[in-house]
């Protein structure tokens, strides 16, 4: 059985979020939580929010801009029909797939 995340649970919404508010939300649990507990409890109420910070940033790091997008868009829209197919038949080759043109 694979295990899936609830599309609306707080950790999914804050995947799809920007990393600093999962690390606003652990800053804020870390420190409410140490009025009433020792630091070193209070960080693992936090941890699992850090971690889903981390996950983020490390996501929207790896995404590209939306200038990269466009530019690329555009780069792809000026090639002719034949320049494109080849493009295309290039990058499959480098991820080593065997292409074939009828």
């Amino acid at each position: 059985m694979k295990w899936q995340m609830h599309e609306n649970s707080i950790f999914a919404v804050l995947l799809r979020s920007p990393w600093w508010v999962s690390a606003l939300v652990a800053t804020g649990l870390f420190v409410a939580a140490r009025l009433a507990i020792p630091d070193f409890y209070a960080a693992f109420i936090a941890l699992p929010f850090w971690v889903i910070a981390a996950v983020a940033g490390w996501r929207q790091l790896r995404t590209p801009s939306a200038g990269r997008v466009e530019k690329t868009l555009q780069r792809l829209h000026a090639l002719p029909r034949e320049g494109f197919a080849d493009a295309l038949e290039a990058r499959w080759r480098r991820e080593g797939y065997e292409v074939v043109r009828p």
